[in-house]
């Protein structure tokens, strides 16, 4: 009995922090559109994938700092990568790691890019937050449940 309760335990554990199959199928649909977005330089499809808060702040900081947060890419983002996943209630946040590559044709370069996929409605919807941004200690207004 005791090895049951144990194994219940660490199920349990393993399934609460990862992402049911629907968070996972806005998640995946919701980071090509954005990739598409940032590598096609599609500034308002791009900001409409931002989260909100990140977006207030660099609307404060002037017209052109706010411009500049969505200048085209150097590199191409492709090719994510799941990383850490932290939950409360209903709110969800997934480390992504983004592969870079120079152009299509190129291999990728071996340091890869962390964006973090946020939803505050249990992974209905996802907005997206670059690694700098989402270690802001002042001025971006949401809850980290990734330190």
């Amino acid at each position: 009995m005791r090895v049951f309760f144990l194994l219940f335990n660490c199920l349990f554990i393993l399934t609460a922090c990862g992402l049911n199959a629907n968070q996972e199928k806005t998640l995946n649909s919701a980071v090509v559109k954005y990739l598409f977005a940032v590598n096609s330089n599609l500034k308002l499809s791009r900001a409409s994938y931002t989260h909100p808060s990140v977006l207030k702040y660099y609307k404060s900081k002037g017209n052109d700092q706010f411009k500049n947060y969505f200048l085209k890419e150097e590199m191409i983002w492709t090719d994510f990568v799941i990383g850490r996943i932290e939950s409360e209630e209903n709110y969800v946040h997934v480390e992504l790691k983004i592969a870079l590559k120079k152009d299509e044709y190129s291999e990728p370069v071996k340091k890869r890019n962390s964006i973090f996929a946020i939803s505050e409605d249990s992974g209905s919807t996802w907005f997206f937050v670059e690694n700098e941004d989402y270690n802001l200690t002042s001025g971006v207004n949401f809850k980290r449940l990734i330190k």
